[in-house]
Protein backbone atom coordinates (compact mmCIF):
# COMPACT_ATOMS: atom_id res chain seq x y z
CA UNK A 1 0.00 0.00 0.00
CA UNK A 2 3.11 1.94 0.34
CA UNK A 3 4.18 2.21 -2.74
CA UNK A 4 0.74 3.39 -3.86
CA UNK A 5 0.56 6.06 -1.91
CA UNK A 6 1.20 9.19 -3.77
CA UNK A 7 2.21 12.64 -2.27
CA UNK A 8 0.65 16.22 -3.24
CA UNK A 9 2.77 18.67 -1.58
CA UNK A 10 3.41 17.87 2.43
CA UNK A 11 0.48 15.20 2.18
CA UNK A 12 -0.26 11.70 1.44
CA UNK A 13 -3.75 10.84 -0.60
CA UNK A 14 -4.48 7.35 0.05
CA UNK A 15 -7.13 6.30 -2.46
CA UNK A 16 -10.51 4.61 -1.31
CA UNK A 17 -9.60 1.70 -3.90
CA UNK A 18 -6.66 0.94 -1.57
CA UNK A 19 -8.52 -0.03 0.97
CA UNK A 20 -9.55 -3.34 1.87
CA UNK A 21 -13.04 -4.87 1.30
CA UNK A 22 -13.97 -5.24 5.08
CA UNK A 23 -12.45 -1.16 5.53
CA UNK A 24 -15.10 -0.04 2.61
CA UNK A 25 -17.63 -2.28 4.45
CA UNK A 26 -17.44 -1.06 7.66
CA UNK A 27 -17.88 2.67 5.88
CA UNK A 28 -21.00 1.94 3.87
CA UNK A 29 -22.34 0.23 6.96
CA UNK A 30 -22.99 4.39 7.87
CA UNK A 31 -25.13 4.95 5.04
CA UNK A 32 -28.81 3.82 4.62
CA UNK A 33 -28.77 0.09 2.79
CA UNK A 34 -30.36 1.97 -0.12
CA UNK A 35 -27.50 4.42 -0.74
CA UNK A 36 -24.85 1.72 0.21
CA UNK A 37 -26.23 -1.00 -2.43
CA UNK A 38 -26.13 1.83 -4.97
CA UNK A 39 -22.51 2.33 -4.96
CA UNK A 40 -22.22 -1.04 -6.33
CA UNK A 41 -22.11 0.49 -9.50
CA UNK A 42 -19.03 2.56 -8.81
CA UNK A 43 -16.86 -0.53 -9.63
CA UNK A 44 -16.72 -4.01 -10.51
CA UNK A 45 -14.98 -4.52 -7.38
CA UNK A 46 -17.95 -2.99 -5.31
CA UNK A 47 -20.67 -5.19 -7.50
CA UNK A 48 -21.48 -7.21 -3.87
CA UNK A 49 -19.70 -5.28 -1.43
CA UNK A 50 -23.58 -4.37 0.09
CA UNK A 51 -24.19 -8.23 0.90
CA UNK A 52 -21.32 -8.08 3.03
CA UNK A 53 -22.88 -5.02 5.53
CA UNK A 54 -23.44 -5.69 8.80
CA UNK A 55 -25.57 -2.66 9.49
CA UNK A 56 -29.26 -2.46 7.51
CA UNK A 57 -31.05 0.43 7.60
CA UNK A 58 -34.40 0.41 5.56
CA UNK A 59 -36.43 3.16 5.43
CA UNK A 60 -39.01 2.98 3.05
CA UNK A 61 -39.82 7.33 3.34
CA UNK A 62 -36.59 8.20 1.99
CA UNK A 63 -37.22 4.85 -1.02
CA UNK A 64 -39.72 6.77 -1.79
CA UNK A 65 -38.83 10.22 -2.37
CA UNK A 66 -35.47 8.50 -4.50
CA UNK A 67 -38.07 6.62 -6.60
CA UNK A 68 -40.03 10.02 -6.57
CA UNK A 69 -38.29 12.55 -6.62
CA UNK A 70 -38.75 13.73 -10.55
CA UNK A 71 -42.66 13.35 -9.85
CA UNK A 72 -45.03 15.18 -7.35
CA UNK A 73 -46.92 12.13 -6.86
CA UNK A 74 -46.88 10.19 -3.23
CA UNK A 75 -46.61 6.41 -2.78
CA UNK A 76 -47.35 3.89 -4.93
CA UNK A 77 -48.08 -0.17 -4.78
CA UNK A 78 -45.63 -0.27 -7.22
CA UNK A 79 -43.19 1.66 -5.51
CA UNK A 80 -44.13 -0.17 -2.38
CA UNK A 81 -43.52 -3.63 -4.37
CA UNK A 82 -39.89 -2.13 -5.33
CA UNK A 83 -39.36 -1.36 -1.59
CA UNK A 84 -40.16 -4.92 -0.50
CA UNK A 85 -38.39 -6.60 -3.52
CA UNK A 86 -35.44 -4.20 -2.00
CA UNK A 87 -35.60 -5.49 1.46
CA UNK A 88 -35.96 -9.46 0.21
CA UNK A 89 -32.91 -9.21 -2.16
CA UNK A 90 -30.57 -7.53 0.08
CA UNK A 91 -31.83 -9.67 3.60
CA UNK A 92 -31.73 -12.98 1.94
CA UNK A 93 -28.66 -12.19 -1.02
CA UNK A 94 -26.49 -11.65 1.55
CA UNK A 95 -22.80 -13.33 2.25
CA UNK A 96 -22.15 -12.24 5.69
CA UNK A 97 -23.40 -14.65 8.19
CA UNK A 98 -24.08 -11.93 10.30
CA UNK A 99 -26.07 -8.36 11.04
CA UNK A 100 -25.32 -6.06 13.48
CA UNK A 101 -28.06 -3.60 13.77
CA UNK A 102 -31.50 -4.40 11.29
CA UNK A 103 -33.24 -1.04 11.43
CA UNK A 104 -36.65 -1.14 9.55
CA UNK A 105 -39.12 2.03 9.48
CA UNK A 106 -42.28 3.06 7.46
CA UNK A 107 -44.51 5.78 8.56
CA UNK A 108 -47.05 5.38 5.73
CA UNK A 109 -50.36 3.78 5.75
CA UNK A 110 -50.23 2.93 2.21
CA UNK A 111 -47.26 0.54 2.86
CA UNK A 112 -49.21 -1.25 5.69
CA UNK A 113 -52.31 -1.83 3.58
CA UNK A 114 -50.00 -2.90 0.78
CA UNK A 115 -47.91 -5.61 2.48
CA UNK A 116 -48.85 -8.70 4.46
CA UNK A 117 -47.38 -8.63 7.84
CA UNK A 118 -45.99 -11.89 7.56
CA UNK A 119 -43.55 -10.76 5.27
CA UNK A 120 -42.26 -8.44 8.24
CA UNK A 121 -41.72 -11.52 10.40
CA UNK A 122 -39.94 -12.87 7.92
CA UNK A 123 -37.28 -10.28 7.93
CA UNK A 124 -37.11 -9.82 11.37
CA UNK A 125 -36.57 -13.67 11.71
CA UNK A 126 -33.96 -13.75 8.83
CA UNK A 127 -32.14 -11.39 11.22
CA UNK A 128 -32.37 -13.19 13.84
CA UNK A 129 -30.79 -16.08 12.10
CA UNK A 130 -28.03 -14.11 11.71
CA UNK A 131 -26.90 -13.19 15.10
CA UNK A 132 -28.79 -9.51 15.10
CA UNK A 133 -27.46 -7.39 17.78
CA UNK A 134 -30.27 -5.08 17.28
CA UNK A 135 -33.26 -4.32 16.20
CA UNK A 136 -35.51 -1.24 15.62
CA UNK A 137 -38.78 -1.91 13.69
CA UNK A 138 -40.98 1.51 13.56
CA UNK A 139 -44.05 0.35 11.53
CA UNK A 140 -47.31 2.63 11.69
CA UNK A 141 -50.37 0.77 11.37
CA UNK A 142 -53.01 3.41 11.80
CA UNK A 143 -53.33 6.99 10.07
CA UNK A 144 -51.81 9.83 12.94
CA UNK A 145 -52.79 13.53 13.10
CA UNK A 146 -49.03 14.62 11.72
CA UNK A 147 -48.72 14.98 8.13
CA UNK A 148 -47.05 11.45 7.58
CA UNK A 149 -44.05 11.17 5.71
CA UNK A 150 -45.74 10.40 2.15
CA UNK A 151 -47.04 13.66 2.09
CA UNK A 152 -50.29 12.83 2.85
CA UNK A 153 -51.78 15.76 4.90
CA UNK A 154 -54.16 13.94 7.94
Amino acid sequence: MADKLKRRGDMKVVRISMLSDAVVCHILSFLPTEEAVNTSTLSKRWKCLFASLTNLHFDYSSFSKTLNKCSSSSSSSSDIISFINFVDRVLFLRNSLSIQRFYFTQHCVEFVQAIDLFRVSAWVSAALLRNVQEIDLIICLRESSFQDTCGVET
